[in-house]
């Protein structure tokens, strides 16, 4: 199942990657060839709106960083 882009935090995304990467290592050559030919196809399929978001990003301003507690600035 593909979620929205922003749907996942990075730590989420780590988690379901290593889980697949578990799920993929005892498959055949054939299996997991077919599986990442389906990975493949699925980002394809949202290739545009990927494109499309981090241009989005990129040209928004950038917004100075937030101090952390533990810094001297």
């Amino acid at each position: 199942m593909l979620q929205s882009i922003n749907s996942s935090s990075i730590p989420d995304i780590a988690r379901q990657s290593r889980l697949a990467a578990r799920q993929l290592a005892p498959a055949s050559d054939a299996q997991r060839n077919l599986a990442l030919a389906k990975m493949a196809e699925a980002l394809q399929a949202v290739r545009a709106r990927v494109l499309t978001v981090n241009a989005d990003e990129v040209a928004k301003p950038a917004t100075p960083a937030k101090p952390r507690p533990w810094s001297s600035a």
